[in-house]
């Protein structure tokens, strides 16, 4: 048995989807008494649609689509999808109902009524900027927001397909260009986590305040 949990994702229903390295995926119910595991391989990330299918991010085999009531699975990997990569890294369930993954080499994957697009670096300021994808955040105005490991973070317009803001540390006083983690305070600030500790950034005006660890380790700001 392998214990090394990838992804913790709580759905709608109230279940709790715990993705495992090379043990599959679990789900846990406070009224079931333990866990019910499905064999599906090494999953990395996982995100929930609007029809209650389940968007598996794996390790090395790709994105699997999974229904929950029937069992069926539908693959996307290299072989049938053109792909750049099948390890999966993060995730998101896009509120007009397509899925995004952020992959390990291999870009930015985007899937929308069973159509594929994989954005890829290229060098050119107008496209991502890096292949390792490693958060995904959607905000309140349907932009993409994407922390790469190596080129800071970008916003992503789904609309037009354009990626018009970078903040790296080559243009702001953002101290990592590795990023870990996009999420959204309760003011509507992102909170990008990286190597040295968290920064915030506000979506509008892209002003950026960084936070670091006290000397004192009980004394930490925030």
């Amino acid at each position: 048995d392998y214990n090394t949990l990838r992804i913790i994702y709580p759905d709608q229903m109230g279940r709790m989807w715990l993705g495992s390295y090379l043990n599959g995926i679990s789900c846990y119910t406070e009224s079931s008494s333990n866990f019910r595991n499905i064999e599906l391989g090494n999953i990395n990330t996982v995100c929930v649609d609007k029809a209650g299918k389940y968007w598996l991010g794996t390790n090395d085999a790709g994105i699997m689509c999974f229904d929950p009531v029937t069992e069926e699975k539908v693959i996307y990997d290299k072989s049938n999808s053109g792909i750049g990569s099948n390890t999966m890294v993060c995730s998101l369930s896009a509120r007009d109902g397509s899925i995004w993954f952020g992959t390990y080499e291999g870009g930015l994957i985007h899937i929308k009524n069973g159509q594929v697009s994989n954005y890829r670096a290229t060098g050119k300021s107008t496209d991502l900027a890096n292949n390792n994808v490693w958060s995904l955040y959607e905000d309140q105005w349907g932009y993409i927001w994407i922390g790469t490991l190596g080129s800071g973070v970008q916003r992503l317009d789904p609309r037009t397909g354009q990626f018009g803001v970078a903040i790296s540390t080559k243009n702001s006083i953002l101290p990592s260009d590795y990023i870990s983690t996009i999420n959204r305070t309760q003011k509507g600030w992102l909170m990008v986590s990286h190597s040295f500790y968290y920064s915030l950034i506000n979506p509008k005006t892209l002003k950026v305040i960084n936070r670091s660890f006290a000397d004192n380790p009980d004394n930490v700001t925030t």
